[in-house]
């Protein structure tokens, strides 16, 4: 089986963007930041440089959620200087803003298994869908909606991973990799991850497959 990409969305804190480099140097990892100004998530140009700076050995995802994109994102994206491996979106309508900009970043969609089942995606190039939920967990028919549409779909999984279903999930289906979703940081040098040997479990399953 080929390395299973591991994405840490919206992170805002050193704390956490080191976890994930210091996994980088194992597993195929993506460090995404909100740019986002009205996301809980959001990081400013000057956190974006601090934090990102401190990262290597991952791709770094600039996470641009709303139906436009806002100045200050346009400043880091337009910065040849910032490394940017990735551009993720979850509205159509950021492509033709993209292309006018003439932004050449490979592009992750985030979208959910319904909307992916009825998506007409032959109009715009996406190199993965990160399928989200605010479910916690996978009922039986999402994953048999999983086993056929990563078939089809280069997918990474953004919800109800567990250490006891990883393994099965990756073997299973052919998705290419999983991702967790960050919080704000809880007081400085404490990260927003709140299970972070849950994850921790999760990952060195990965590892073993």
């Amino acid at each position: 089986m080929s390395s299973s990409i591991i994405k840490l969305s919206s992170i805002t804190n050193l704390h956490d963007a080191r976890f994930g480099a210091g996994m980088g140097t194992v597993l195929d990892m993506m460090i995404g930041f909100s740019l986002n100004p009205t996301s809980k998530n959001y990081v400013s140009e000057q956190d974006f440089v601090q934090i990102s700076g401190w990262i290597t050995g991952c791709k770094i995802v600039a996470e641009l959620e709303d139906d436009t994109i806002s100045e200050e994102a346009h400043k880091i994206l337009s910065n040849t200087d910032y490394k940017i491996d990735f551009v993720q979106i979850s509205q159509k309508a950021i492509f033709s803003e993209l292309k006018s900009k003439s932004y050449n970043f490979p592009i992750i969609f985030s979208t959910n298994l319904e909307e992916l089942e009825s998506l007409n995606i032959k109009d715009f190039k996406v190199d993965y869908f990160l399928i989200e939920s605010n479910e916690e967990s996978l009922s039986e028919r999402e994953i048999q909606v999983l086993q056929k549409l990563s078939k089809e779909h280069p997918i990474i999984l953004g919800f109800g991973i567990t250490s006891e279903n990883v393994t099965g999930l990756l073997s299973q289906t052919e998705l290419k990799g999983i991702a967790f979703k960050g919080q704000t940081e809880i007081e400085v040098g404490m990260g927003g991850y709140t299970d972070f040997d849950e994850i921790s479990d999760i990952l060195e399953k990965v590892e073993e497959l």
